[in-house]
């Protein structure tokens, strides 16, 4: 088996070992690949790697040997999937490697803005303090953390990681996350986003980038920022405005950014950043230390070999049979309760429900084979999920983390007939507002309107959980 790798040299510059892949097969390697290089270099091959060189389905249809793609990334958005899912070739990716090495350098941009590091040193060697008249000297404000308001936007795997790392300096959290309604976390509490800019201190970044999150620091949330907050960056570049951000910084209305990612890269000679004041950046490195770039390498490997094995993982184009339904999901935010929660599985790409009893059978590590046949499968799932492996369970948003009482404000404002709609408001208020609310869209003939519209939300939102966490997903046909 002949396998091409495009673009080696960002993941292994001469660090790392490709022996995990020469074990496999025959392996070409390409530090770099130019478009009109890549028909070429991939027409005879079996298999091909990428990180960052596109895969469009002229490509893909001209090369008949090609079994299977491997991203050397999370996003695999340089891959035309459908392109290969029609030649029914198996694309994969890398989703869960650098957490730690992400959240590590949005505190590295941060300890750069608050104490100037590197400048510092750069002054001393450059002999400022050897003819200092003083035994020490700053050449930039300093700034001490502890105390300080860090907002959160997007409190994942690596926004949580960021809150631990912020309670080690003693810092105040608070997080915005679109679709949760709980008012606390384990560092913290949520707030809305309006709360989060106004009272932020600082403002890191760590949500995806989909249709609600693309340029959500503008000149308007700006606006409605402290005078003198910090932005640090280092999830998606086109979640700034960077025009809007660069005026912030020349203006003083933003102190200053730490950036590891701009909206086009390499960056453009003309980027407005490159010239604002009190603007960091960095090329898109967080991703990059040894041990995340291993990790990495270690995934891509395993999943060439599962899927030579013939049980492939972490495959995101799979065939229309084997993707999951938009309405388990939606069936499992419905029915997810104190006592059970719903996951997906992303080794096995499914929905599973793990119960307390689930989990109370793994903590006390039981024997699997004196639990009852049903269980027994439920309970392997839980000793993965609790010996460190919970990386590999998403959850599915639960009923404590979707706000239906604003589902019913909406249904509401769009009443038209006034009677109606002030004695639904009335129903809404104080206690069993749930109760009043369904017996009065029963009792004014309105209830398939108001379970037609609460459905769609609740569509809205498994799409939108699916997109965040890169799950392929597919919807039933009318």
């Amino acid at each position: 088996m002949k396998t091409v790798i495009l673009d080696g040299y960002t993941l292994n510059p001469g660090d790392l070992s490709w022996d995990g892949l020469k074990e496999l097969g025959e392996v070409e390697i390409y530090d770099r690949t130019a478009d009109d290089e890549i028909l070429d270099r991939i027409k005879e091959a079996d298999v091909v790697f990428t990180n960052k060189v596109p895969l469009r389905k002229k490509h893909i249809d001209l090369c008949s040997n090609l079994k299977y793609i491997g991203v050397l990334a999370t996003g695999y958005n340089i891959v035309d999937v459908e392109a290969a899912r029609e030649r029914n070739i198996p694309v994969s990716n890398v989703p869960v490697y650098g957490t730690k090495s992400v959240a590590q350098m949005a505190f590295a941009l941060l300890l750069e803005i608050s104490n100037h590091v590197g400048a510092h040193s750069e002054s001393v060697h450059e002999g400022d303090w050897a003819n200092s008249k003083d035994w020490c000297y700053w050449k930039y404000p300093l700034i001490e953390l502890a105390g300080k308001t860090l907002g959160i936007i997007g409190l994942g795997r690596i926004g949580m990681n960021v809150a631990k790392i912020a309670q080690g300096f003693d810092m105040n959290v608070i997080a915005y996350n679109h679709d949760t309604k709980k008012s606390q976390h384990e560092y913290g509490k949520y707030v809305s986003l309006e709360e989060l800019l106004k009272e932020s201190d600082i403002i890191s970044l760590h949500c995806p980038l989909v249709h609600s999150t693309e340029g959500i620091i503008n000149k308007d949330t700006i606006r409605k920022m402290k005078d003198g907050v910090i932005i640090i960056n280092n999830s998606r570049g086109q979640l700034i405005v960077e025009k809007d951000l660069a005026d912030a910084l020349n203006s003083g209305r933003v102190y200053a950014a730490g950036l590891d990612v701009v909206s086009s890269e390499p960056i453009k000679e003309d980027n407005p950043l490159l010239k604002a004041k009190n603007c960091i950046i960095t090329p898109h490195i967080s991703w990059a230390p040894i041990e995340s770039r291993k990790r990495l390498m270690d995934v891509a490997v395993k999943n060439l070999k599962t899927f030579m094995d013939g049980d492939p993982i972490n495959i995101v184009n799979k065939r229309k049979q084997n993707m999951i339904s938009l309405e388990e999901v939606i069936e499992g935010m419905e029915f997810g309760s104190y006592d059970s929660n719903y996951y997906y599985h992303v080794e096995s790409g499914t929905i599973v429900m793990l119960t307390s009893q689930d989990i109370y059978y793994a903590e006390e590590e039981r024997d699997i084979e004196d639990a009852p046949e049903w269980q027994k499968e439920n309970i392997k799932l839980a000793y993965e999920f609790i010996e460190g492996s919970s990386d590999s369970f998403i959850k599915l948003p639960g009923k404590d983390e979707i706000d239906e009482y604003r589902m019913m404000e909406s249904f509401i404002s769009n009443i038209e007939h006034d009677r109606i709609r002030n004695e639904l408001w009335e129903a809404i208020e104080g206690k069993g507002a749930f109760g009043r609310f369904k017996d009065s869209v029963f009792e004014f003939g309105i209830r398939n309107d108001w379970f037609e519209y609460r459905d769609k939300c609740y569509r809205e939102i498994a799409k939108e959980w699916c997109e965040i966490n890169n799950i392929e997903y597919e919807e039933q046909e009318d």
